[in-house]
């Protein structure tokens, strides 16, 4: 059986496409495991409608609104499941997508963890999507040092997967941040994994700008605190010296990539807010370990750490406004 963990907070406008595309799976032998994260829309009253219809749907609700990593760990603990994998709950599945996670496992004796073939979905004005794939170069498998090496800066490989059960409870979310958990989790998942390997299972990843990583919040900032824990975990890892110095290059590239964020988003947050992102560059400026960033990277302006937080700050705001013109503030 496949345990599916969906954590939803004020979803309601994708609840019902996210939860039929599970429903129109070629693969009857599931469960679902909805976690309503204290909506304050009608999130609740969807789940329990589907759940009330069909029982393969069971209904969970956190006490507060604690973020995506503890969501996921309470129906995690409930799941039965001898694969374990995640539906966001504005995505959705092709419809033959766990019929074949189950065939790549059954292929796979020694795959862990089975990744999907993910498609951004951009909503287009007539209704429909564009679709874009990942940008992942082909491979069948990938050892678990190799797999684990990608993840932590996220190139040539991805964290929408499913995963045997054992593995994914010896290695719950991480609950630093309420954001970004997966992040974390998910390096360290591959790290004890024997083998990751790709699979035709078709999952669709709605870019929808409501979401954390697309509108203006505080939550941003939550990238910096999960980019230092994994950078912390990997050190009680037995893993390659070039763990730890991407771990630590990545930290200093989130931090760049916050200040573009405060630059071209601190007007819209409150001050409160506002106050607290800078709060948290300024932390991780002082405390990086600059021994183990790329070298390179902090000789290019922009990026150089600089003695004096006024002078690094100067820096910023001359380099992003240079790109500004230049059309180049893209965010990751």
């Amino acid at each position: 059986m496949v345990s599916i963990l969906v954590a939803a907070y004020n979803a309601t406008d994708y609840l019902d496409a996210c939860l039929r595309s599970i429903q129109a799976q070629t693969m009857a032998d599931f469960e679902v495991l909805c976690v309503d994260d204290c909506s304050t829309d009608g999130s609740m009253d969807i789940l329990r409608r589907y759940a009330a219809s069909d029982p393969r749907i069971k209904v969970f609700r956190t006490e507060r609104n604690s973020g995506q990593a503890v969501a996921r760990n309470i129906a995690l603990e409930q799941a039965k499941g001898d694969i374990v994998t995640f539906l966001d709950a504005d995505d959705w599945y092709d419809e033959h997508a766990l019929e074949e996670i189950v065939k790549t496992f059954e292929r796979d004796a020694e795959a862990d963890v089975v990744l999907y073939d993910l498609k951004y979905a951009t909503p287009q004005a007539d209704g429909s999507y564009a679709l874009r794939d990942y940008d992942m170069p082909a491979f069948d498998h990938l050892d678990n040092i190799e797999a684990a090496r990608r993840s932590i800066s996220w190139e040539g490989i991805h964290g929408w997967f499913a995963m045997r059960a054992d593995l994914y409870k010896r290695f719950p979310y991480d609950t630093t941040c309420k954001a970004y958990s997966d992040d974390i989790t998910s390096t360290l998942q591959f790290l004890h994994a024997k083998k990751v390997v790709r699979s035709a299972a078709r999952y669709y990843y709605r870019q929808n700008a409501a979401s954390v990583t697309h509108k203006a919040t505080a939550r941003r900032f939550d990238i910096l605190r999960a980019k230092e824990r994994l950078a912390v975990l990997l050190r009680e890892e037995d893993v390659p010296a070039d763990f730890h110095e991407r771990a630590a290059t990545q930290v200093w590239r989130w931090l760049i990539d916050c200040c573009m964020y405060e630059y071209m988003h601190g007007h819209e947050l409150s001050a409160a807010d506002h106050a607290y992102g800078l709060s948290e560059i300024k932390r991780v400026w002082q405390t990086v370990n600059l021994t183990l960033v790329d070298k390179s990277l902090l000789r290019k302006f922009g990026h150089m750490h600089l003695r004096y937080w006024w002078l690094f700050r100067l820096q910023n705001r001359i380099y992003f406004s240079l790109r500004q013109v230049l059309g180049k503030n893209i965010e990751q």
